[in-house]
């Protein structure tokens, strides 16, 4: 099934697709699902190339019996059907196959299409070019942060009343003192360093000053870990900070020093590791090769403004993720803004990652936050032009705002309730050979129609017990078969807005039982009753009406019922 944690917008263009369209994806904002609309050739055009009367009406036949085995639904009004991209082929090859027949306007993909970007109205964004590169004005579609989430910053403290931090910003610790702030500890910045790694990961965003940390509505738990106007700091100072920040509300805490591979640093990530927590550390700015592993600490160096990995930073396998450390414009300590280079830079900006990746589910676990940054990052360069042969790859806001998400869904499988004949007569089985799509499931003989021919109707009911408000996605499944070859099966759910029958899909009713399966992602109201009530119905049909024939009496089988759902946690 397609499980789908957002509505999906069928996109309809209006313009005719020349044959060789190739049709693509980009992950995030519009993304291939397996399906096609597709709109036959109409009337008016057969008329234009002097196709009419009973000839055009067989053409229309003919384009719509191409695609009909493979059919979802019809898009009233619009002469639109949603078909399901048949196995052995994609979107493109579909859609050139059905547009070689000359009988179709367009065979375009049913795209997955996500909110249209977020772009802050701060007047220095348009010098953070490492959002666009990220991908951040669509990542924060999905959220900028939630006062929930701490961000721990272990540094040469903050400027507690810059324009785009001060709202942000929690009692801290001076680490040197070993005092918070409440019974007199410093945080007031010492060198500058600890504002500009500040503002990289929680500048405030879309507050008309300034410009955008990656994660702008976090909160910030400064911990000063020097006294220094140099910034120098002791390991333990350093380490015993970031401690401190973990056990004391920040969910993801970062040190951007040197000093790396010291193994006191992975044994730092392993026991904020162990509180549910992240700790990301610097990979430094000398080019040598990491050749240790710290498997709870997250290490990160440098990408470029091209988008390659920085030629002037760390690397190898002790590298778990890279983000944007060239230029990277944030707060400075005189209330103004700057851009500075650096790992130090790099690393807060993968913190707001991780920061906005748990504010958009606060439900996820330390490893799943981890998983999804690691997942969705990006494969670039390194600066030579090769293919990186360590780490994970550069951050994504987008790929990781995304993913967080979709992991905000539950899917949940609900067998029906009630079976009943509604057209026919009852043969045998019962509702538990459906439930386990055991033995014949529920049987009955057709019945005849009259000028249309032999028709068995079964119904199911579900009791899902979901709110419609909380719903993502329903799919329905029946599957269905029949004694008699040549007969077709149709799946049909029950409107509540019109009070009638709705069709969803066709497919062959076999002897062996045919699956047929349906998602729906918006307008739930219209099938899903108030106390989550679901009703569909299987219609089992035999007609020949080309031939004059009536078609054959059979018994029709439903022999497996489920829905599944997927609400938001």
């Amino acid at each position: 099934m397609r499980n789908r944690t957002l509505v999906c917008v069928a996109l309809a263009l209006l313009a005719l697709p020349s044959f060789g369209q190739q049709y693509r994806e980009i992950r995030g904002e519009k993304e291939f699902s397996g399906e096609m609309i597709v709109r036959p050739v109409g009337y008016d055009d057969l008329a234009k190339r002097g196709i009419t009367g009973q000839a055009a009406r067989d053409v229309r036949s003919r384009a719509i019996n191409r695609f009909r085995p493979n059919m979802i639904r019809v898009i009233p009004g619009t002469d639109m059907y949603v078909v399901r991209v048949p196995s052995g082929f994609n979107e493109n090859t579909y859609s050139s196959s059905l547009m070689a027949t000359s009988d179709y306007r367009y065979a375009e993909p049913n795209y997955i299409v996500y909110p249209l970007a977020v772009t802050p109205n701060d007047p220095l964004f348009n010098r953070q070019w490492h959002h666009a590169v990220m991908g951040s004005t669509v990542g924060w579609t999905y959220g900028t942060g939630t006062s929930n989430v701490t961000v721990g910053i272990c540094d040469t403290g903050i400027m507690k009343n810059h324009e785009d931090l001060t709202p942000s910003i929690l009692p801290g610790y001076n680490s040197v003192d070993e005092l918070t702030e409440a019974n007199g500890g410093d945080v007031n910045d010492v060198n500058g360093h600890g504002t500009h790694v500040a503002g990289c990961a929680t500048a405030i965003g879309n507050n008309s000053r300034g410009l955008a940390g990656v994660c702008w509505n976090a909160k910030i738990l400064p911990v000063k870990v020097s006294n220094s106007p140099g910034g120098g700091a002791f390991f333990d100072d350093i380490l015993g900070g970031a401690k401190w920040a973990a056990e004391n509300g920040a969910r993801v805490v970062s040190a951007s020093y040197s000093g790396v591979e010291g193994q006191a640093v992975g044994d730092t990530g392993t026991y904020i590791k162990q509180l549910g927590k992240i700790f990301l550390y610097a990979a430094g700015n000398s080019p040598v090769n990491l050749d240790f592993e710290h498997p709870d600490t997250i290490v990160v160096s440098s990408s470029s403004t091209q988008d390659r990995a920085s030629n002037w930073s760390a690397y190898g396998r002790g590298v778990h993720v890279l983000a944007p450390g060239e230029t990277v414009w944030s707060t400075t300590n005189d209330g103004g803004y700057q851009g500075w280079f650096g790992t130090s830079m790099s690393t807060p900006v993968a913190n707001g990652v991780c920061a906005l990746i748990w504010s958009i589910n606060p439900n996820l676990t330390e490893q799943e936050v981890r998983d999804i940054l690691y997942s969705t990052c990006v494969r670039i360069p390194k600066a030579d032009g090769s293919a990186l042969d360590y780490s994970h790859g550069r951050v994504s806001v987008s790929g990781a705002a995304l993913e967080a998400f979709r992991s905000l869904s539950i899917e949940t499988k609900f067998k029906p309730t009630v079976v009943r004949t509604i057209r026919g007569t009852y043969f045998s089985g019962n509702l538990n050979l459906i439930q386990n799509g055991a033995g014949g499931g529920y049987r009955v003989r057709s019945e005849a129609v009259a000028n249309r021919g032999h028709y068995t109707d079964m119904g199911m009911d579900f009791k899902s017990g979901v709110s419609r408000s909380s719903l993502l996605s329903l799919t329905i499944r029946a599957d269905a078969s029949s004694n008699v070859d040549g007969t077709t099966a149709m799946l049909y759910v029950w409107n509540y807005q019109t009070s009638n029958w709705q069709f969803m899909k066709a497919a062959a009713a076999t002897r062996n039982p045919n699956k047929m399966e349906v998602t729906i992602n918006s307008g739930f109201d219209r099938y899903v009753a108030a106390d989550g009530s679901i009703k569909t119905m299987t219609r089992v049909f035999s007609t020949d009406r080309r031939r004059g024939q009536a078609g054959v009496p059979f018994v029709g089988a439903l022999r497996f019922g489920e829905i599944h759902v997927t609400v938001r946690r």
